[in-house]
This record gives structure tokens, C-alpha cells and sequence, in this order.
């Protein structure tokens, strides 16, 4: 399991390709989460977010407390996923919905190891409109078919962990080929695929990698994107699966995201040398 996690899970050992990681959901929760520097009480939350939403969240709450929700991932720490999935198990453990945290990987030492996140640093890439002709090739025929055989791979280990209607949801482009696999399933279960990740024009490189992604989105029940702007052009004029945009998950409560004053701006900044303050310049 992850170095990050406060505790072994059980299952994770008896896997190759995905590792289960275990939130410790109690007082010490974000322990060993540097961004993530108190546990969140859910009422406040509930306080200064939804008080005027309490019919639709518990509508909400009740229909997804006979389910389990998964979050599907390619890393455990570092970046925006593995920074807000911690918080947000939390929090939903605090009223009964069942989050579990899944992160996959190639096989260790396999031949298809060294080429699947290289392959997904450059989808990563692409879409934001990067492409570096010395050092990479047009995505084709090739690099689909090692997407495709991790994620049999992991939907082979992770399949069976599912419950007939549970939720998944899978972060950012490494696990979306996951879902060609997952519908090979005879249970009912919610797809949902939630990109982080765009650029605001879409240029040549990033049309062509959304083009490449296609058919994975289009096998989703849902999509999300953080901005419109990144949404692709084809689900907006095809209309072949829903879309949302919901802005990134982050906490409000944390240190990074406190709101800070001139003084204390202008403090950082100069401590850090990202700013020189002369008292010659008027």
C-alpha cells in the first residue's frame, strides 16, 4: 500500500496492478497529509455551503448510502487528486456514504511499465496544448493498446470488489480506458470520468488527444470538466454523453487556501525573493 497511508489494507497485498488506500477517517485523519492540516467537521461545511441545499443533500445522502462510491487514480500522493480524495473520504464517512480509494499501476517490472505513464504524461501534455516533436510521437494504434492492457489488467483485480450499483469514478486520463473493460460488466454500475486537467483554446495537439480519448468518454454514464473551456467540442455538439462542470474540490479550511492581507502578502512574497521591495523606489 502506499507510504502515505496511515495503515495496510488487508486486500492490497494480493494485488499486482491497483492498491486500496486507507484513509484513517478519525481525528488524525490528515496525519500524514501535509496539505490537509485539520479533519473538516462536516457541519461547518453544511453551515456555510448548504444551508440552503438541505432537501437535495439529503436526498442525495440517502440515495447513496446503499452504494459504495470509488475513486479510481493513478498516484496516492502528489497533485490536486491525491491532495482533496483524503479530505473528501472523510467527510463523507461523517454521513455514512462509503467512499473507497483505488490507485492502479502497471505490473512492476513488466514490459508495458516503463511506456503507460510516459504514454499518460503526454495525454496529460497534449491536452494542455504541449507537444515536443524531439522526444515523442503522435499518439496512435500503439500507445492504445498499452492503455488498454493495464486497464484490463486492473479491472481484472478490481471488478470483483464491485457491488451491483456501487459508483465509479475515474480521475484524469490514466484509468479512463478502464471503462471500456468495466462495461463489459453485467452489473448496473455508474461510470463517471472526472478530467482535472484542459487548456482554455483548444489547439491542433489538444483537439487530436481528445479525439484519441473519445470513445473512452463516450462509454461513460457522466462526464466532468473544471472549466468549460475544457470541455471538448465533440460532447458539447454530439450530445453522446452528459456533461457537468464542477470547479475543483479544494478546502477552505486549510492553510494554503486562508485568506491573507497585504501586510502578510506582501511579507511572504519578500521572505521568498519572489518580490523586492526598495526603499529607494517611491
Amino acid at each position: 500500500t502506499s507510504s502515505s497511508s496511515s495503515s495496510s489494507s488487508s486486500v492490497t497485498n494480493q494485488f499486482k496492478n491497483i492498491q486500496i488506500i486507507d484513509i484513517d477517517v478519525n481525528a488524525s485523519a490528515f496525519k500524514n497529509w501535509p496539505a490537509q492540516l485539520e479533519n473538516i467537521n462536516l457541519n461547518d461545511i453544511h453551515r456555510i455551503f448548504l444551508a440552503q441545499c438541505d432537501t437535495t443533500y439529503k436526498s442525495v445522502i440517502s440515495a447513496l448510502q446503499q452504494r459504495t462510491v470509488w475513486m479510481v487514480s493513478s498516484t496516492a500522493v502528489g497533485g490536486g487528486v491525491a491532495e482533496m480524495l483524503p479530505m473528501l473520504i472523510a467527510m463523507f464517512h461523517d454521513i455514512a456514504i462509503q467512499i473507497k480509494w483505488v490507485v492502479i499501476s502497471p505490473r512492476k517490472n513488466s514490459k508495458e511499465e516503463k511506456f503507460f505513464f510516459n504514454i499518460t504524461k503526454q495525454i496529460h501534455n497534449n491536452i494542455h496544448g504541449v507537444f515536443d516533436v524531439k522526444c515523442m510521437e503522435f499518439l496512435n494504434n500503439s500507445h492504445r493498446e498499452v492503455l488498454e492492457l493495464v486497464a484490463k489488467q486492473c479491472c481484472d483485480e478490481f471488478m470483483p470488489l464491485l457491488r451491483a450499483n456501487d459508483i465509479i469514478i475515474l480521475h484524469d486520463p490514466q484509468p479512463l480506458a478502464m471503462v471500456k473493460f468495466l462495461r463489459q460488466s453485467s452489473s448496473k454500475h455508474k461510470i463517471v470520468w472526472r478530467s482535472h486537467i484542459g487548456i482554455d483554446q483548444q489547439n491542433e495537439i489538444s483537439s487530436k488527444t481528445w479525439r484519441f480519448l473519445k470513445a473512452y468518454m463516450n462509454a461513460c454514464d457522466h462526464v466532468v470538466f473544471s472549466l468549460k473551456a475544457y470541455i471538448p467540442a465533440f460532447i458539447i455538439h454530439e450530445q453522446r454523453v452528459p456533461y457537468s462542470v464542477i470547479p475543483p474540490a479544494i478546502c477552505p479550511f486549510t492553510a494554503k487556501n486562508i485568506g491573507l492581507s497585504h501586510h502578510e502578502l506582501l511579507r511572504i512574497l519578500t521572505e521568498s525573493d519572489v518580490i523586492c521591495l526598495n526603499s529607494d523606489i517611491p
